[in-house]
């Protein structure tokens, strides 16, 4: 988020262990990821150049507020997948 503006609330449907709502699920996190300014999160894994030029905001820093995005897009993805997948998700991070 290159700017100080308020998060818009996130409503993404839980997806379906057997993907049934795939489509409104990938569509409503997708719209949700764009409407909270956090595409940059998705293409890549530190910020990128224009995220780095907004510099402090807010007396925040840009890797404080790229951590905060980073937690938030967690959690939001932690109460969205299946308890299985989001397990399997979970060790490969730990993993690697």
């Amino acid at each position: 988020m290159a700017q100080e503006e308020q998060w818009m609330p996130i409503q993404v449907p839980k997806l379906s262990l057997d993907g049934s709502n795939w489509v409104v699920y990938y569509v409503r996190l997708k719209w949700a990821m764009q409407t909270n300014s956090f595409e940059d999160h998705a293409r890549a894994n530190s910020p990128l150049a224009d995220y780095l030029a907004a510099g402090t905001i807010g007396n925040v820093t840009v890797q404080a507020r790229w951590m905060k995005e980073e937690n938030v897009i967690r959690l939001v993805l932690g109460s969205i997948l299946p308890d299985t997948t989001f397990n399997r998700i979970k060790v490969m991070k730990q993993q690697g």
